[in-house]
């Protein structure tokens, strides 16, 4: 029972307490009965999350065709900060638990799980920089139960900060404050001052910053143009492709068709998988994918690597997805049951917004990514052998920590320029082939040509510089014209 859990975790508080003291005593902290179970507890999130965040893809790629970015493992931590606010027989707990695929007999291995990841990511120095931050803010008035706070102080590492939700401007500015410091000045504005009012009880904020560079690194002098192909009949050309040629693990997973690319960074404790398909993206199965299974099939080789170069950020709205998930009562004014958090009647999230930042260059990536949940009141080929991966098509991407098998950040590229997506919509069925290089057109000569972009971009075909018709999308400096199927 979640009650009994909690007593149990404010023991273990007083346990620390009396095991630092007695250290003065020459009795190490390591006979503590506490870090006894933090040691023994198996790692059990890492199953959980990845189907988690298969899951919540699909959910989130329903709706956007587009590049997409997140942070299945800060969205996972804010939820379950959220998760033991909610007695355990309740609706409110099951259906959050099952979306984030928490096995309800192994619930306290969680908490300790997530404080061995935290004082994991703590520990990490060598030529990387994780930060990993949690905190709640709170209304100055809301009384918080004193077992809620203990877990999140002891297993989340979360501080508390009072505010005036009232006052928007002043609650916004504390916790972009608080993100941008944790995130380096990647994210500076998840919190809007309207989103605030004299409903809102509590903000759950957790922030995640990754930078990490690669162990072998591309060559910024080989950086070059390339052919990027985000569907069939529409290509478009990439400026920054990087180029590298090293001894790298790949394996061919034919159970869902795609090959798929370790590039390690200096610190081998993380890496980023670039899953390649062998046809379309949409056709992969991704809960095929085992990770523990990729690992025992990658195999060393010489591997030339052609990567664009791209920066995503990425926002995101995530209750409606949770609720396709079947999370419905934590968002229903009259059937969330929070009780474990506060005395105060009629608390339910109003919202869970998340949002993701991650680049990729020559030397490296930086992501960051930041989850807030608003709670509010109802009251209102071979081995040793050459192999060649170009990653010109659609691919999926996943920075992981590999000693405990987390997803920290999982993502897909549909176009590295940010301008279309795999909709069948987006673009007219006869734009197509891609312009020769020597007939590309600069986009400032365009804008002073034809300063109106039409439906269809930029109509090119009375330059005189080519006799066929080209058009250039509206949008984005570094997608270059698309050439029509047909002639002018």
């Amino acid at each position: 029972m979640k009650k009994q859990v909690c007593v149990l975790f404010l023991v273990a508080v007083v346990a620390l307490a009396k095991a630092a003291h007695l250290i003065s005593k020459r009795t190490t902290i390591e006979s503590n009965p506490f870090v006894q179970k933090l040691k023994t507890t198996p790692f059990r999130l890492s199953e959980g999350l990845v189907a988690f965040n298969h899951d919540l893809f699909r959910a989130l790629a329903r709706v956007d065709q587009g590049n997409i970015v997140f942070s299945p493992f800060s969205l996972h931590t804010a939820l379950s900060m959220a998760l033991i606010g909610a007695p355990n027989a309740t609706a409110t707990y099951r259906q959050l638990a099952s979306a984030l695929k928490v096995n309800l007999e192994h619930s306290e291995d969680y908490l300790y799980n997530y404080l061995t990841a935290l004082h994991f990511y703590d520990s990490v120095k060598a030529n990387t920089k994780i930060k990993l931050a949690n905190k709640a803010f709170a209304e100055q008035n809301l009384s918080i139960k004193a077992n809620y706070l203990t877990v999140l102080e002891l297993f989340f590492r979360s501080g508390l900060q009072r505010v005036d939700f009232a006052n928007g401007e002043k609650a916004a500015k504390d916790i972009n404050s608080f993100v941008s410091d944790k995130t380096n000045g990647l994210i500076r504005d998840i919190a809007k001052p309207s989103a605030f009012t004299t409903l809102t009880k509590m903000v759950l904020v957790n922030v995640i910053y990754f930078k990490g560079n690669w162990m072998h690194r591309f060559d910024v002098a080989t950086t070059s143009p390339m052919t990027f192909n985000v569907k069939p009949g529409l290509s478009v050309q990439h400026r920054h492709g990087m180029h590298m040629k090293a001894s790298l693990r790949r394996a061919d997973l034919t159970e869902i068709q795609a090959q798929v690319l370790e590039l390690p960074y200096e610190n081998d404790a993380f890496r980023m998988l670039l899953i390649l398909p062998d046809s379309d993206i949409r056709d992969i199965n991704l809960d095929a994918i085992d990770y523990q299974s990729i690992d025992d099939r990658l195999q060393e080789t010489t591997v030339m690597v052609t990567l664009p170069r791209f920066k995503i950020e990425h926002s995101v709205k995530v209750k409606a997805a949770l609720e396709a998930l079947g999370v419905s009562d934590l968002f229903d004014k009259s059937k969330a049951e929070l009780d474990d958090i506060s005395d105060d009647d009629g608390l339910y999230v109003s919202d869970v917004t998340h949002k993701a930042v991650v680049e990729v260059n020559e030397q490296g990536s930086e992501a960051a990514a930041v989850t807030s949940i608003q709670i509010d009141t109802r009251s209102g080929s071979p081995a040793g052998g050459l192999v060649r991966m170009v990653f010109d098509k659609p691919f999926y991407f996943v920075i992981q920590d590999s000693v405990h098998d987390v997803p920290l950040f999982f993502g897909r590229i549909t176009d590295p320029n940010g301008v279309y997506s795999l909709s069948d919509n987006d673009i007219p069925e006869e734009f197509g082939q891609e312009v020769p290089h020597e007939e590309r057109i600069s986009l400032a000569s365009i804008l002073g040509l034809n300063p109106d972009c039409g439906e269809l971009g930029f109509d090119t075909s009375t330059t005189g510089k080519s006799t066929s018709k080209v058009s250039l999308p509206c949008q984005g400096q570094d997608t270059f014209p698309i050439r029509s199927n047909t002639n002018a």
